[in-house]
């Protein structure tokens, strides 16, 4: 009898998936800086598809990678709303 396994959906492969942005967020460390900033995501209906936090040094920021699957629509003014932040010093698409 075969067996079937399950695997998690990739968003990237469905055509009917929204499409998938990246960021790179420098930020002031703090350990609200993470929660605003999935607040932000979910709130615009985005969802977190894979999240990285590098602390800083006294000679780099500290920085988030966050890739968001998200419709255009929201997507377009996502960078301009993670920028707005508080703890967020800048925001780069990658």
């Amino acid at each position: 009898m075969p067996t079937a396994t399950l695997t998690p959906a990739d968003p990237a492969a469905s055509p009917s998936a929204p499409p998938l942005r990246r960021y790179e967020l420098s930020t002031t460390g703090s350990a609200e800086a993470l929660m605003r900033v999935i607040g932000l995501i979910r709130r615009r209906c985005g969802e977190v598809v894979a999240l990285e936090f590098r602390s800083g040094d006294r000679h780099r920021p500290p920085v988030l990678e966050v890739a968001v699957a998200i419709d255009r629509d929201r997507g377009r003014t996502l960078a301009l709303r993670l920028a707005a932040l508080i703890e967020v010093t800048a925001v780069r698409e990658v």
